[in-house]
């Protein structure tokens, strides 16, 4: 998902009341690419590695999380915590739909799922640099969702 989707749904979030906390890995030699942020962090690095016990904490007291289709979210998920789980190049529901607490949110475009579709519209050059199809799901109704929950 964009960074700046992120950065606009943790705005709406925090508008609307609501405390967020940014877990994460920094997969970047640029560490301020997460000083945009307003909310706490646990980012995880090769310098600064956090314990997983810190990170299973953190989601245990945890209301609700929103990550897109990673480990992160099957940690929620098997936590048994209110999940919304992004999803672009996979089938969320696939992946997800056992999970009773998972709300998977699907990109609109073609190439829906193309994990398991190389052949409708994957392009590896173009889709190495960023899911466009994650790309339509707007921070407005990932926010509206979580509302919900």
């Amino acid at each position: 998902w964009p960074q700046f989707y992120w950065l606009a749904l943790e705005e709406i979030l925090h508008e609307a009341g609501l405390q967020t906390i940014i877990v994460g890995a920094l997969r970047t030699k640029n560490p301020q690419r997460t000083d945009c942020f307003k909310s706490a962090m646990a980012i995880h690095s090769a310098e600064k590695p956090i314990p997983p016990e810190t990170i299973a904490g953190i989601l245990n007291n945890a209301a609700c999380v929103v990550s897109s289709d990673s480990g992160l979210a099957h940690l929620a998920a098997i936590m048994g915590k209110k999940t919304v789980v992004l999803c672009g190049w996979s089938v969320g529901d696939r992946i997800y739909g056992f999970y009773p607490q998972v709300t998977c949110l699907q990109g609109c475009l073609p190439c829906n799922g193309c994990w398991s579709r190389a052949s409708q519209g994957f392009d590896e050059d173009r889709c190495a640099r960023g899911c466009d199809n994650l790309a339509t799901i707007l921070p407005k109704h990932v926010a509206e969702v979580v509302g919900k929950l």
